[in-house]
Order: C-alpha cells, then structure tokens, then sequence
C-alpha cells in the first residue's frame, strides 16, 4: 500500500471514529445499576460501580463510576463486551469514565488489584433504546453576540436520523448528515434570538433550545491623560474617555480610580503623585478592549543632550523638552534591570502629536539604536513597545538611552518612559516564557507560569488529526504539541468554522516552535484564504528531526474573536515521495515512480532540448496538481531566450503557466500565465530572461488551475548578448549598456567603463580592505560601480583629508549610469561614514531629497558629515537591511572644502 493510500484510508477510518466518539456524548444522567462487592479479602472491597443509566439512545454514552477501599494503592480495569477496555490501569481509588458510543447492547465489569489481590464487581448490561432520541449539547458561540454578527450553532446528539434547526416556526437548516454532531451559523439582529434544534428518527424526536443575547461589542474610540507629565510633588490630570460595551472600568497602576463609576465617556480629574498608568478597559459581546494613557513625573531637559555622553538623566518616568531644529537631537539616560523592558511614547502633553517626532533606543556602546519608532503612538507619534518592539524587551542590566528627533519641523514634547520588570502575565514573551496572554489565569491555553498548555496533541508519523477551537479573547492564542519519532514534516491547515472554509473576516496565523520554544516558521495566508496553513512546500520548513514540536493557532495581530476554527494535522516521513522537496531533491511529486516528471530519485525529468539559436519541441502539459513538464535549455553567458506557445497551428493550445528555473531546481528566473490564452517570455517585457548565465535552463510547464491540460507547441528563441541593446549582460563580461556604442558618455564602444567610473576591486568588506577612492579636497566627485553581492556584504571605500585641511563629505547612491537622480526600490541601499578606527560617524538609509531608497550623506541631511578634519576615512555601502543582494550600485563621492 503507498503511503498516500495509507494516509486517506486513515484519514477515513478516523473521520469515522471521530464521528462515533461526538455521537456518544452525554446522555440523560440516572443513578440505577448501583454495584457493589463487599466479598473482599484482607480489606480490598469494590464499594460501588455504576452506569448513569440502564438504557441509552443507539449511538449514546453513560458515566460508569467506582469506588473502592481497603488498600493503599490500587489498579482499576473496566472491560467493555463487545468493545476495548474503557479503562486500563488506573490507580485512583475513586473515578468516572465515558463508556464511550454505544449501538448495541453493552456489558461492563469492574476489576481491581491491590496488595497482591484481586476482585470482580458483577457485570453492569446497558442496553440500546431504538427509539430514543437524545440531544447532548446545543450551544451557540459567542454567547452574548455582537448585534448584526454571526453566530456558530453547535450540537451533539444520539439515535437521531436527522436534525433541523428553527427560528420559531421557521425551518433554517436540516440535515440528514450532519447527525450526530453538526454547527450552522445565523446572523442575530434583535436583543434575544432564540433557536430551536428538533432531532429526531421514524419513532421518536426530541428538541432543545438556545438564546442568543447580543450587546454592543467592547471598543475603546477616546482616551486620553492630560498633561502626559508633570514637574513637582502632585499635579491634577484630567482623563478623557469614550468608549462602547456593556461593561467598563478604570485603574490606575492596578487600583481602582475614586470617582469613577463605570460610565463610558466622560470626563475625570483625578491628583497623581507618581508615575501613573491608567487602564481602562471596555468588555462586551465576547471581546475585551484594553487602553492604557500615563501620566509621568517628568524632569526637564538639560541642554546639551545631543548626544549619549550628556543625555539628560530619567529619574520620575519622563520628561519634558523641546526640539530646537530639525537637526537637534536629545537623548534620555535611565537604568534598566536584567531582563527588563522599556516603554517610551512622545506627545504634545495634551493627548496630540504636534510634530512627526522619531524615537531610538540605545544600550551604552552600540552604534545603531535597538529600536526605531515614528509611529504608532497618540495620532501616529513615535512609540517604542515592548509587546510589539523585540528589541526593547528582555534587556540585559544597565543604563540605556531615548533619543528624540524630528522628521520635518521642530517642537515641544513630552516624553514617558516607562522601565517594566519581567514577569509573567505582562503580554511580553520574555526569557524563560512560552507564552504571555497578559494574566496569570491557567486553562486558557497560557498557563499561571507563563507555559503552553496543549489544547491537542499528536503522535507519531502518517497521522491525520483534527481539533477544534475559539479564538476568544481576540488575544488568545491556542497551542498543540506535535510529537515526531522519526524525522518527518509537519502539516497544519486552518479553517473557519472547520477546515475547507474560511468564514467572513478571519484571518488565523499558524506557528511552528521547537520544544524549547524557539520558532521554525510562520503562516500566514494561504493563495486563496486568510486561513493559515502551516505547508512545508511554501514554507521551506526542512526536514523535522524526532522530537516535541508545538504549533500555535492565533488571529491575526490578535485583534479579532474567532468564535470557532478547525485545525488539522498531519505527519509526513523524510524522504523521496512524501510530496515536499527537500535538500538534494530537485522535485518530489508523492511518489516514486519514473516517467510522472519527477523520477523515483526524486530528480526532474526534462522532456527535449534546446540550444544554439533556438528550437521547437512538442510536449503534453500535465494537469494542475501534477509535476511539470520541463524542457531542457542550454545558453551561453548573457544570452536571452523568448519563448511562445501554441497549438501548432496559429491557435492557443491548453492554457497553460510557464516555469523558468536552472537544472538544479535551486534558482527560480521567473513565472508567466497566460490566464486562459497563449502564455509567452519576452526578453523586452520579462528582464529575468536576459543576462542568463552560461548551462543549463529548464522550462516548466503545468495547466492552470480549472483546466486539463494537452499538447502544447514551445518555440524558443536564443539570443546572443549585444553591446549597445540597453540590456545590461555582465554574464557576457559587459560593465554597462547605455544603448549605444558613442565613448565619452561613461560607457565605451565595448561596453565597459571609458575611465570616469571605476569598479570595485572585493574583497572590500573591513577598513584594512578598502578600495581607495581617490578622491581629493576640492576635486571633482569620484565614481565607483559596486554589487552587493552576496547577502549582508559591505564595501570599503577609503579617502584621506591631508593634515591641515577640513571638508564635508557628499556621497550618494543610485542605481542608473549617467543618471544619479534616478532610485530604484529594488537597490535599497544604507551609507556610513566611519573614522580611522572604525567608529561610525555618521549614516543614511533613505535619501529624502528623492523619496526614494537610495542614500545620502552630505551636511544637510547629517551635520556629522560637515567640517571633517584631517585623517582617514571611510565610505560603507550595504544593503538597508542586510538580507538582500543586488548588482550595479553607482556611488559618488565628494569633499567640499
């Protein structure tokens, strides 16, 4: 049997065990077929056993109970005829069990061993009432419900055939299906909507019914403290407040505010005397909205605090000062305790932003900021928040710093700073954390200690399970542990209300976690849902080692309820053909049969070749969901290849999606459709096929979604590479291409630099490998091509100032010879200026002259780069980010005396 037949029959088999399990719930509670055994010997006596009824619906369940004495410790069976043991083993003198579905009649019996001895209770007989009908559970969720929102109908029943739900008299689903468990979902309008579910068979119905209540959801529009921070021993604030629920309440630092009483808006002045943080909080209709407004004890800024070394010390909470011109910037000392975090919000004092303010936090040493902020604040000012802002928690013992600057124009502000201790139940995931939920309260999938508390679990390979959840609060993050023995991969898809769907607005995130709790991966949308799924072939989650893992379901940026999702499960072994690709695999289609694309190696599979000028081949398009069919194509370095399709016969062939990739199936160049017509590559319209470099292509082609696939013409066309096309072919040795042959426009007839631009020499990536710039004092600007290339490279780029003299630096990016106002997002460069020992001077990401991403340094946009004095310098050339690489940068450099 293939693992893929293994894996739907056990898909099956346990669909159909889940099935009966959610038929056998519940059950009408009686007390008769009392049991007990008082023949014990040497004390061990049986005092009783159980079944809370006699006779139950087919498909029901009963609550077998025991209890036993005369012995210190105990082993307890309950066999089941026909069936498995309900329990095997336990040793509590004292329980309850679920006997589990029950279709026919029943017989059960107590065992129990202790101190060498053993004893029989007289057997239980539950026997199946055709007849009956019971209904288990019928609930709705939420419950009190937004007005106008949905709401998840749910139910468990036995012996029925088939189940209806009603508004009153009005019939709004039936099923015949959807028995034994089920949920369909309305949309209340009204104060109280009362639903009736009826279940029933040829003999018997019985009905239950649940009302819903609706109330304004919990939501926070205003709230505001005013003044923001105070000088002196007291000082009065008045809280503003607006807000819509059925609930509300305000503290401050923990402790309810005197004088408030529970309104949703208004106004209240209240005395502080410290740094306070006041919450209010807004609950209604299942979601909980959370605002906190501080009013600090704030000191006033001492200038000069421009800089770390004369940074105004913190010591209330925060501070008051003012931004002189657009180039000021103030700095804040305070001390931070070990794995402590830091808060830090700027405004006018009023509950306004009055200037586009930017905050960083520093440690003592380094030379970038931890965090930077110009936004997410009081009407988008700067704020700095450890729940959000990684690099402002968990922070080792010492003294750190707030700096405040301007992005456009200057102003006063006030600035809050607040130094939390760690702990749990603070919503920050520190050190020692597997999850923060923002209390102390276990069995809400958080627990008391700040440990994952497993909503489901799974065990073993080649396993399929689902669960199912509530995302309430909106906050709430469900966690499952996933147990591998083997190496393997891990599958999870979401869905709401069950996996296949995903209902209305939700939007889960699904997260992979090592057992230490550090993450593998994330999982966001899928192409066609805002429902999470967890896929290792988007994904790139490679093979698993044997092991705990745990997977997270939440909702996205944690502020939407979910009133009910699915998760499913399932385990996949390592290897060729579980259908994921994985290291030295060029493809994996599920199998391992040749002749399919994918060989039983696991390699592709190519179907003809190409090379030379071009060519033509035939091939049979397979359907969506199957491996592609790949044409082989062989270029030479800086060649382009055009490519169209067809039936052969001036007509479109199957529609079809077009894959280019290199033989190892390691680099992807580029993806066409054709959406419904002939898909093509053209060289002037897809740039990712010209400058190919010298070997082997190969050309992918698969149906496209909602067709079959057939026979499809490929013609290909290779072209050589040409100084003067404008097509940069450094594969062909080109350093330029301007579109013509013409010398002296900074590219030569051969397509190389004519001497006014140089080309960077690597390696160049430290001060004692720096290309010389050669660049003088007065001279005129210098011009230097680089890539960045590979990830996180840096480019030295070294000039001296003779002893004597002093200049200001101009130096800039762009990305077009001949043409240093143009920027291109794809090149998004980062420029430093660095002394003789390395220490950094002064930086640019974005040149804001041409809002753009390419950078600058000159005295207008860094004073530091003015008046530089005698001495060796540096020029640094990254990546804004350190996680790309690009090719044919262009920097100029400059020294105004």
């Amino acid at each position: 049997m293939s693992f893929t037949m293994a894996r739907t029959l056990a898909r099956t088999l346990l669909t159909l065990i889940a099935t009966l399990g959610l038929a056998a719930c519940g059950g009408e509670t009686t007390n008769n077929n009392n049991n007990s055994n008082n023949n014990s010997t040497g004390g061990l006596k049986i005092d009783s056993f159980t079944a809370s009824a006699a006779s139950v619906a087919r498909g029901g369940s009963v609550t077998l109970a025991w209890k036993v004495s005369g012995a210190a410790s105990v082993s307890v069976s309950i066999s089941r005829t026909p069936g498995t043991p309900v329990v095997d083993g336990a040793n509590s003198l004292e329980g309850t069990a679920d006997s589990g579905a029950i279709d026919e009649a029943t017989t059960f019996q107590l065992s129990v061993t202790g101190d060498g001895k053993t004893l029989q209770s007289a057997p239980i007989t539950v026997t199946v009432d055709a007849a009956a009908v019971t209904i288990d559970s019928f609930t709705a969720t939420p419950n009190p419900a937004p007005t106008n929102s949905e709401v998840t109908l749910s139910w468990a029943t036995a012996g029925a055939d088939k189940v209806t739900v009603l508004e009153g008299t009005t019939e709004l689903f039936s099923s015949t299906t959807e028995v034994a468990s089920g949920t369909f979902n309305v949309t209340v309008t009204q104060a109280a909507q009362t639903y009736t579910l009826r279940a029933e068979n040829a003999v018997a119905s019985t009905t239950r019914m649940v009302t819903v209540t609706t109330e304004r959801e919990g939501a926070i529009n205003t709230f505001i403290v005013s003044p923001s921070a105070f000088t002196g021993a007291s000082a009065d604030v008045t809280l503003t407040f607006a807000a819509v629920g059925a609930r509300f309440s305000l503290t401050g630092n923990g402790q309810a505010v005197d004088g408030y009483t529970g309104q949703a808006a208004g106004n209240l002045t209240v005395t502080v005397i410290e740094t306070t943080v006041f919450e209010f909080t807004a609950e209604g209709a299942g979601h909980t909205e959370r605002r906190q407004a501080t009013v600090a004890q704030a000191v006033m800024e001492v200038e000069p605090n421009d800089d770390r070394a004369t940074a105004t010390a913190i010591t209330g909470g925060g501070a008051l000062g003012s931004i002189a011109t657009i180039s000021d910037t103030d700095f804040f000392s305070f001390t931070v305790p070990a794995g402590g975090n830091v808060f830090a919000d700027i405004t006018n004092g009023a509950g306004g932003c009055d200037f586009d303010s930017g905050l960083a936090l520093w440690d003592a040493t380094g030379s970038e900021p931890l965090v930077e902020s110009i936004s997410g604040g009081v009407s988008d000012c700067a704020r700095i928040d450890p729940k959000h802002d990684s690099g402002a928690a968990n922070l080792p013992a010492g003294t750190y710093f707030i700096s405040v600057g301007t992005l456009t124009e200057p102003g006063d502000y006030s600035l809050v700073v607040l130094v939390g201790s760690p702990g749990c139940g603070n919503e920050i995931l520190e050190t020692g954390e597997q999850c923060d939920d923002g209390n102390t309260t276990s069995g809400d999938s958080c627990s008391a200690t700040c440990e994952a508390e497993s909503q489901g679990a799974v065990s073993g390979i080649g396993q399929t399970q689902t669960f199912s959840g509530s995302i309430v609060p909106a906050n709430r993050v469900d966690y499952y542990q996933v147990t591998l023995p083997a190496v393997g991969f891990i599958r999870a898809t979401t869905g709401v209300p069950v996996v296949g769907q995903c209902a209305g607005e939700a939007d889960t995130v699904v997260r992979l976690f090592d057992a230490g709790f550090e993450e593998l991966a994330v999982a966001d949308d899928t192409s066609d849902s805002a429902c999470g799924e967890l896929n290792p072939l988007f994904y790139q989650v490679t093979a698993l080692e044997a092991g705990t893992y745990w997977v997270s379901v939440e909702s996205f940026a944690g502020d939407q309820s979910i009133a009910a999702y699915q998760v499913e499960f399932e385990t996949y072994p390592a290897g060729c053909g579980n259908g994921w690709p994985e290291a030295g695999e060029q493809c994996d289609d599920g199998n391992t049969t040749d002749g399919d694309g994918c060989s039983a190696q696991c390699t592709v599979e190519s179907t003809g070749g190409i090379s030379g000028t071009g060519g033509t081949v035939t091939v049979t398009v397979p359907p969506p969901g199957a491996m592609p069919v790949y044409v082989d194509i062989t270029v030479l370095g800086g060649q382009s290849i055009a490519v169209t399709t067809s039936d052969g016969q001036g007509g479109c062939a199957a529609p079809t999606l077009m894959l280019l990739v290199n033989q190892a199936n390691t680099i992807q160049y580029g993806l066409v459709a054709g959406n419904g017509s002939c898909p093509f590559i053209d060289p002037a319209v897809h740039p990712w096929a010209t400058n190919l470099p010298a070997g082997g292509l190969r050309l992918g082609l698969i149906a496209e979604p909602n067709t079959s696939g057939g026979q499809v013409q490929v013609d290909v066309v290779i072209t050589s590479a040409v100084c003067g096309n404008g097509l940069l072919e450094d594969n062909a040795g080109e350093q330029c291409d301007d579109g013509g042959t013409v010398p002296g426009d900074g590219c030569d007839a051969t397509c190389h630099f004519d001497g006014s631009i140089s080309v960077e020499m690597e390696p160049n990536d430290s001060t004692s490998q720096a290309v010389p710039l050669g660049v003088t004092v007065g001279g005129a600007a210098v011009t230097f091509n680089g890539d960045i290339r590979p990830v996180a490279d840096h480019d030295y780029y070294a000039f001296t100032i003779p002893s004597g003299q002093t200049a200001s630096l101009v130096a800039f990016t762009y990305p077009t010879l001949g043409d240093p106002a143009s920027c291109d997002f794809n090149k998004d460069t980062y420029l430093e200026l660095r002394d003789g020992t390395g220490a950094l001077v002064a930086e640019n990401d974005d040149d804001s002259s041409r809002n753009g991403f390419c950078s600058r340094l000159d005295a207008t946009e860094d004073m530091a780069a003015a008046n530089l004095t005698a001495g060796t310098y540096y020029v640094v050339v990254r990546d804004a980010d350190d996680t790309a690489a690009f090719n044919d940068y262009f920097l100029s450099v400059e020294l105004v005396p």
